[in-house]
Order: C-alpha cells, then structure tokens, then sequence
C-alpha cells in the first residue's frame, strides 16, 4: 500500500504557500505547455462550485473548505456576490488560479442556472478546456444539454466528472455514462469505477483506477492522503470490464490503441494516456471520472485529469478576423507567441467598488500596464468603428481579490481596470497596422420582461445611469422605453435575473416598483414564395404635400424557428438600378424598415426573419422628402402585416420538474393545463424528473403551484427552447388588451 499527501504547499495551505508575488513570478517564466485554462460547468445543483472549492483547498489555494450554502457564516470562495450566498446559488462566473503539482490553472466557475447562461457562454469562449460535471441522481439534464452545444459551439475540449456518488438516490456511473453518450453524443468512456456507492453498507469507499489497475481511498482531513492499495477481488472482474470498454472507444479514434485492438495486443498505460488526450483534444473522446466533492472523493484525480488530458493554449487553434484593402473580411489564424502583435478579447465586464472592471484573455503577443490599446467592437475589424484606451491597471484575479502584475503573455487570462469597452471587444496595441478582431460571442436573446420606475421621481437619472451600467456588464439584460406608453422596461433571461438586478438597484440605494413580468413575443410574416408590394403615399393639404412611391418584395429569410440559437435577424436591400430614387431616399427607406423590425405593427415586438427588397419607386420634386418616404415604409409594413396575416410567436421553455415520484400524475396535469408538450419521464428511486415544452407566458406562478401539490418538495428549472406561433385566438386577445392598455393612457 502506498500512502501520498496532498501535492501542495502544505497540508495547511496559504500558511506554508509562497506569496502571491512569488507566484506571478513563476507564472511569467513557465512555458506554455505547463498552463492550463479550464472553466467548471454543469446543470444547477450538480455540485460544481462545491468541487471548485475543492480543487482550490487541494491545490493549496484556501487554507479551508466551506460550503455553498454559508451556514457557517462563511460561503464557497468563489460565490463571493451577497445573493449567492443568500441563495445558495452561482450567478456570476469567478476567475482564479492556482497549481497542480508543475502545471498553472486559470480556472473559471461559472453558473448552472439557465437565466445566467451568458456566464458560461462567454467563459467557454476564452477557455482551452472544460470539466462537465453531471449529478449522479440526476444524470443528464437539460442545462447539461445547454452547456454541451455551448462546449460544442466553441470547440472547447472537456472531461466529465460524475459527482454525489455518496448520494443514496446516485445512479450506477455506466448508467450516466451511457446518458452521455445517447444525449449528448460523446464518444464517452470511464477512466475509473467507484468502490461503493452512497446506498451501499459502508458508501463509497474510493475509486478504481481502471488504466493503473489500482484503487484509491481518500484519507486524513478533507481526504487529502490518498492510499493505493490493489483492487480488491469482488471488484476485480468489474474493472476489467471496464477498462475493455475504455480500450474498445479509444480504438474507435486512436490509430496505436485500434492497432493493438485488433492483433489482441494489450496496449501500454502510457499509450492509454496518450491516446485520452490525443482523443481529448481532438474532442472525439471524452473521458469520464468520478466521485463525490463534498465527500471529499476523487477530486485529487479529477485534477490530474486536468493536467494529462486537458490541452495548453499552444495546443488550441484560435482565429481572428481583419478587413482587406477592398473592404472584405477574412479569417486568420492567431499565433500564441508573445513577440506577436498584441490580440486579446475583453470577454467579461464587471462593476467592483464603482469602477468597471475587464476580463481579458490574451490570444497573440503580450499585454502590459500603461499600453495604449485600440479596441475593435464585437465581431467588427473595421478601424472606422475603433476607439482607443489605455491600460491603467492589470490584474490577476480571485474571486473577489486581484494581484496588480505589470505584463500578461499569451495564453493568460487577466483583468483590465480604466478601460471603457464593452463585452466581445479585442484589443490590440494602437500602433500595430492590423486591426484585427476576434470572433464573436454568441448572445442570446432576452425572454422575458417586466416594467421599473423608481419611487422617488427624483432618482430617474439614477436609475437610468445603474440599468445602463447592467446593460453593459451583461449583454443579455436589455433596458427599453416603450414609445407609445414611455414605460421603462428591463429584459433578461428569466425571472430570477430581473430579480437579481432589482436586489441590486435596492443595494445601490435605488428603490423601485416594479410591474408583473410580461414575455419577448416575436412578429413573423409568413412571405411564402415572395410578397410584392407597390405602395403610393400622397398627401395634399395646402402648401407642400407629401409623395412618396415604393415597389418591391417582401421574403423570409432563412432562419428556424425552432433552433435555439436563432437569430433575430432582418434584411434590407437596396435593389433599385439606375437613379430612380435618390440615395438618400432609398437610405430613409432602409432606416424606417430598421425601426419597424425593432418595433413591428402588431404588439410593438421585433419582427422576425424579413428581408426587404427595394426595387423600384418614384418620387415628386416638391412634395417627396425623406419624411415622407419614411412614412411610406411604414405603412406600407403595417398594410402587408395585415393584409398577410402576421403572426405574433412565443418563447417556449424546456421545463424540468423535480419532485418525489408519487406526485408525477398531478405535475403531468398541471403541466398540462398550461400547454405543455410531455417530452421525458425519468423516474429515480426517490425522485422524478419530468421534462416537458411549456410556454414561458404560462409558466408564471407556476413554482407555488408546483410545491403546494408536493408539499415543499419540489422544483424546476427552465431554459429557453424555441419560439412557436401563438394561437390566433389567443393573438387576438393578446393585441386587443394591448390596444385596451394604450386606450387607457390617454
């Protein structure tokens, strides 16, 4: 037997740890392959912020563990926000880092709840490597599923980490294993099995290295020395099974490993570990390792996984984009070498102490304190859209603390403070002769909204200047005006992330009111093979009149309704040949078509999916002005809106519902009777999971009605799905109180 303690500065932490400076020092002259940028990622409640506070007691970060739930007045490190430690819950993603025997890990916890997905969204961005951590109770749920197409959108390479296996409601790891390889599609293998589960006699004793053939128990406080020891003989014919299946997929994708497979040739540990992270990687396998973070179990492991598997930024391809001399844009790729001009993305916006705080990741060169940068817009390598700012402060971030540093090389992961910029923005130095620009962050639409004003008239501005600072922090949480009623309206995710906004305005002095909280509905002309329209607008009253003509059609463009990532997106298109219209004319058109795809004809909601084609008109040499062709666009829109039977559409949220299984049948019924579309029944020993498709504008009250009919004992998470059309009868009633609430106002 062999007996290891914790490979870190000491089993008491910080009290033996170098100082912080001691630390940058060495993160300077480390070379690339011994850096690790990785984010902790999962469905709510799965236990990632627990692990996250293991890793960083294990790794030497924090002299003591403690929980999320802060009973002893205290809370996880890296839930540093009041609400987190109220609720019990991550909101917002936090930055640290520490070691692991000799590599440097820059690791981000980010949330699991869908109203604050654009946490993970742009964390994933910047991140070479992912732990998935996925409940052994619950499996794979539908934020799991969320956070997959966002690793998958990024291409960001993950091993998975099973977690409560001291659970007694945890499942068998084949069985969540298999989970992942139906529902989320990986080629996913287990690296280890569990000696015990949490309904066992004596729970989970450790696990079993099925690539070593060794078991490992975690002993001493916190589980910090970890026993090797043989595996033990019950155990033995299950190990081999395993370790079989691991060899079967890794042949599916390594060359070596399927060689050996097929002449029956045993391969060799190091070739195991070779072909995991060459599989890893190139995301065509994915390793899956276990344990329990509260338990104190298999985390140790879990962070040499990190180390093996996951990849260092040289081993990432990342791309940026630059504008040609011709005005197209084309794609490069970015060289992880810091003597290269300077490209990084300011991925993360935070407010600390009133001063806007950046996050930044450095792709290409070096960035130092007091550089001049210039900052190209999200998604823009035009120099006409770039302005300029200097660094005034360059940090290394913890949680809630920062270490100033004077420089960040390639590959790091960093804060900026007195820089006024704006998510998705790249910087590069402002005497490089190449703007070049990053490619963008996937932001997804707000869903749901509700109405604000301040109660003391007198703090308006106040609370204009705060939402304006929210806006800017989270790139999904919207502030609008209403232009027939003037109300101030907030959008966000769901009602959870209005709510936190609201705790905030009240803890920044701002005390509001607030209206009950109304859906994103969307307006979508239903074009067929094309509507063409020819629209006259002539108006004489004495004096100057007004005249303006349009000819054109009106299309759909490609988009589904039904994916999750849709864009709402419009088209206008000047097609006129030849000077039938002025320029200036025909730019007037385009405008007023902009302003009625933000605000359309029916309900006031963005238009969906239209493209507009301008092809012909005529114009009057007193009477057209660009007025007047404005007023044109517009009514022509309205007349095709309801003259083509315009429909209004409606977000639709996969819920999952969690509550004992004697209560299924009256969940299923409440669901029902709000619409909702049964899609999955996962029943546990203790618990069930419903999954179904409900829309959003029918889900509220829906969690008091959900823990009357279970006695307190049940919950449920939603996420945006898709948007479907509404019901016209249902449009109907929706439009008319509409009409009804603006009658009302005047």
């Amino acid at each position: 037997m062999r007996r290891f303690a914790r490979p870190a500065w000491g089993v008491v932490g910080l009290r033996n740890a170098p100082p912080l400076s001691v630390c940058v020092r060495w993160i300077s002259e480390l070379p690339t392959e011994k850096l690790r940028n990785f984010g902790v990622s999962a469905h709510i409640d799965s236990g990632k912020t627990t692990l996250t506070e293991r890793i960083l007691f294990y790794t030497g970060k924090i002299a003591k563990m403690h929980e999320v739930n802060g009973k002893d007045g205290v809370g996880a490190t890296m839930d540093s926000m009041k609400q987190e430690r109220e609720r019990g819950i991550t909101i917002k993603s936090a930055a640290t880092f520490s070691t692991w025997k000799d590599c440097w890990l820059n690791i981000i916890d980010t949330p699991g709840h869908i109203d604050f997905t654009i946490e993970v969204e742009r964390s994933l961005r910047v991140l070479d490597g992912a732990i998935l951590v996925v409940c052994a109770v619950g499996g794979v749920q539908s934020q799991t599923v969320t956070v997959d197409r966002q690793m998958k959108r990024y291409d960001v390479p993950r091993v998975v980490f099973i977690n409560k296996l001291d659970r007694k409601e945890s499942k068998e790891v084949e069985h969540t294993t298999q989970e992942l390889r139906k529902k989320l599609g990986l080629n996913a293998a287990l690296v280890q099995i569990p000696n015990g589960y949490g309904s066992s006699p004596l729970g989970v004793e450790g696990v079993i290295d099925i690539i070593n053939m060794k078991q490992m128990q975690f002993k001493g406080y916190g589980g910090t020395e970890i026993e090797e020891s043989e595996v033990p003989a019950e155990l033995m014919e299950k190990a081999q099974e395993a370790r079989t299946k691991l060899i079967e997929c890794l042949a599916d994708v390594d060359e070596t490993i399927g060689d050996k497979f097929i002449e029956e040739v045993e391969p060799t540990v190091e070739e195991i570990h070779a072909a995991i992270r060459k599989g890893t990687i190139e995301r065509t396998f994915c390793a899956v390792l276990i344990g329990t973070a509260k338990g104190n179990i298999g985390v140790q492991p879990l962070l040499d996984a990190v180390n093996n598997y996951l990849p260092h930024p040289g081993e990432i391809e990342n791309r940026g984009i630059v504008v040609n001399k011709d005005g197209c844009e084309s794609s490069i790729v970015l060289h992880n070498d810091p003597k290269k001009d300077l490209v990084a993305m300011a991925f993360k916006l935070e407010l600390r102490a009133g001063k806007l705080m950046s996050y930044v990741r450095v792709y290409q060169g070096t960035l130092k304190k007091g550089d001049t940068v210039r900052l190209a817009p999200r998604g823009s390598a035009n120099w006409k859209d770039a302005k300029t700012g200097k660094v005034q402060k360059l940090v290394r971030v913890h949680s809630d603390t920062v270490e100033s540093v004077d420089k960040m090389k390639c590959g790091e992961i960093c804060a900026v403070e007195g820089i006024d910029c704006a998510s998705g923005d790249t910087f590069v130095n402002a005497m490089q002769k190449t703007l070049i620009s990053c490619e963008s962050i996937f932001v997804p639409d707000p869903v749901i909204s509700i109405q604000v004003n301040p109660k003391n008239l007198g703090q308006m501005q106040d609370l204009i200047a705060a939402l304006k600072k929210f806006e800017k922090e989270d790139p999904t949480f919207k502030v609008s005006v209403d232009l027939e009623t003037r109300d101030l309206s907030m959008s966000g995710m769901g009602e959870l992330h209005l709510d936190i906004f609201v705790q905030r305005l009240k803890e920044d002095g701002i005390d509001v009111t607030t209206g009950a909280p109304f859906v994103q509905f969307r307006e979508y002309l239903p074009c067929g093979d094309g509507l063409d329209f020819e629209y006259r607008h002539k108006k004489q009253s004495g004096g100057r009149g007004q005249f303006a003509q349009l000819s054109g059609s009106l299309s759909n463009l490609d988009v589904s309704l039904s994916s999750k990532d849709a864009e709402e997106k419009s088209e206008f298109r000047n097609d006129i040949v030849g000077a039938i219209l002025s320029e200036n004319y025909c730019k007037s058109v385009g405008k007023a078509f902009s302003e009625m795809m933000e605000h359309g004809p029916l309900l006031g909601a963005p238009v969906w999916g239209l493209s507009m084609s301008l092809s012909g008109g005529q114009s009057h040499e007193v009477d057209s002005s660009d007025f007047a062709f404005n007023l044109a666009t517009k009514d022509m829109l309205r007349e095709m809106f309801q003259k083509h039977n315009a429909v209004l559409l409606e977000p639709v949220m996969l819920v999952e519902t969690t509550a004992p299984s004697e209560a299924n049948s009256d969940i299923m019924s409440a669901l029902n009777q709000r619409g909702g579309n049964l899609k999955e029944t996962k029943v546990g020993l203790v618990d069930s999971a419903i999954i179904s498709e409900v829309p959003l504008r029918k889900m509220f009250g829906f969690i008091s009605e959900l823990r009357s009919m279970t006695k307190g004992m049940g919950d449920y998470s939603m996420e945006y799905s898709h948007h479907v059309e509404v019901p016209h009868y249902e449009s109907v009633k929706i439009i008319e109180d509409r009409k009804e609430e603006l009658s009302k106002r005047k």
